[in-house]
């Protein structure tokens, strides 16, 4: 039986504002481990928050989870040090519109996989629109041992729609010693801007 962790958990949340809370330490030993998790949300502001050391051992671990959702401001927020034997996402914004990111912090996700080919990225942006990542850093994202697995910094995938970076920093995000590495990864067809 599935037994995902959560931090805080939303759905169908509107008007809200987080200021200062951390979602740390959640563990599941199976399922998916959490931070902060958003689901059919619209107008969401958090400021000066941590989703750090979320873990899992069977299934996925995202630091900031945003699905399905409308207009969000994250500003100086961080995701450190989130792990699983799976994938692992500091910020993910999923099929959601006008997701800004702005000095946000994604250091440290890693994946300790052996067997599953996974991705470890500390922004992703997933058949979104509109996402914006502003001043931020990815640092030291690194993904499993399988071959075929990715490091990355900030991820851009599936239909991605007018994305844009400015003044970003992605360093150090590593494949590990069978997977590749990347800064910025993007993939499918991705409208963008790039400043």
């Amino acid at each position: 039986v599935s037994q995902s962790r959560y931090g805080f958990s939303m759905s169908s949340c509107n008007n809200l504002i987080f200021k200062n809370c951390g979602a740390l330490g959640n563990f599941a030993s199976t399922g998916t481990a959490y931070g902060f998790v958003f689901n059919g949300c619209s107008n969401v502001q958090m400021y000066d928050c941590q989703a750090n050391l979320n873990t899992t051992f069977a299934g996925r671990a995202y630091g900031f989870s945003i699905s399905s959702s409308n207009r969000f401001l994250l500003k100086k927020c961080k995701a450190f040090g989130n792990t699983s034997t799976d994938h692992v996402y500091g910020f993910m914004a999923s099929q959601s519109n006008y997701s800004t990111f702005e000095n946000c912090q994604a250091i440290g996700q890693s994946s300790s996989s052996f067997a599953v080919t996974s991705t470890t990225a500390g922004f992703c942006s997933l058949g979104s629109q509109g996402s914006v990542f502003k001043s931020c850093i990815s640092n030291g994202n690194t993904a499993s041992f399988v071959p075929g697995s990715r490091g990355i910094g900030f991820y851009l995938s599936e239909n991605d729609r007018y994305a844009r970076l400015d003044s970003c920093i992605a360093q150090s995000n590593d494949g590990a010693s069978s997977g590749t590495g990347y800064g910025i990864f993007l993939t499918e067809q991705i409208y963008r801007d790039w400043e």
